[in-house]
């Protein structure tokens, strides 16, 4: 094996248990770090293929799953309990954690996410930013306070279904209260957004907008790219944030 992986688990405030996994390169040392955050109703295990790719590179990347953040979760939790919010204090909670392990770079740690995970991301390197040295956001879901406003017309839902996934009211209550361009633009750190032109969920003009926002932020735009990366495009999302990780800040 040309990398080194471990499981861990860290537990919330509430009690709640965090489950996810740490790649390493094979020798010993301490590394840039990135935490990659999974998107709506999904977990790490999507993204594990991402491990090696990393540790090949020189990089640590860590994957974990959300509380309640999708139907298949190895964390804690259910859906109806789960809101951005919520997700933000997990990510925090890894965030703190993972500082602990002598082969991370504490000056170097990069918050990563796709989708809602990308916002999530992106929440956390704006609330603390001085935990991080930049965010790499796919496709961020800036869009979820305008969906949740639609949805929530004729007053909050108790409880919604989105995609097969059962929601409680503290879903839309959090993504309406939280203003995600207002919160980012403070973040100094660099930022690197990755964009589908195709993508039929998170429209693009919401990366747009977010460059136009952050500071310091580049978009690189992936061509015929959907709500999700596979194959070459998936390569070349994956190269684009390696590639900002080991030149950032040096």
């Amino acid at each position: 094996m040309d990398h080194r992986e471990q499981e861990f688990s860290f537990v919330r405030k509430d009690h709640k248990k965090i489950v996810g996994r740490v790649y390493l390169p094979r020798e010993k040392g301490c590394y840039r770090t990135a935490i990659f955050a999974h998107g709506f109703n999904s977990h790490y295990r999507e993204l594990e293929h991402y491990g090696p790719r990393f540790a090949r590179r020189g990089l640590a990347l860590v994957l974990f799953d959300f509380c309640g953040g999708g139907l298949d979760t190895k964390s804690d939790g259910v859906t109806t309990e789960m809101s951005v919010l919520t997700e933000l204090e997990d990510f925090i909670t890894v965030l703190r954690e993972i500082r602990k392990m002598e082969e991370v770079d504490n000056e170097h740690i990069y918050l990563m996410g796709e989708s809602q995970g990308g916002y999530v991301a992106a929440l956390a390197a704006a609330r603390h930013p001085e935990e991080s040295a930049g965010a790499i956001l796919w496709y961020p879901a800036f869009c979820l306070e305008e969906n949740a406003r639609k949805w929530s017309r004729n007053g909050i839902p108790e409880q919604i279904d989105l995609w097969g996934v059962p929601l409680g009211r503290i879903y839309s209550e959090d993504a309406i209260q939280t203003d995600i361009y207002a919160e980012i633009v403070g973040y100094q750190k660099p930022v690197l957004l990755i964009h589908g032109d195709q993508d039929d969920v998170v429209p693009l003009s919401d990366s747009r907008r977010a460059v136009g926002v952050y500071p310091f932020a580049e978009l690189k735009i992936i061509p015929g790219g959907g709500h999700g990366f596979n194959g070459q495009n998936s390569v070349d999302a994956g190269n684009f944030s390696m590639d900002f990780i080991l030149q950032s800040n040096e």
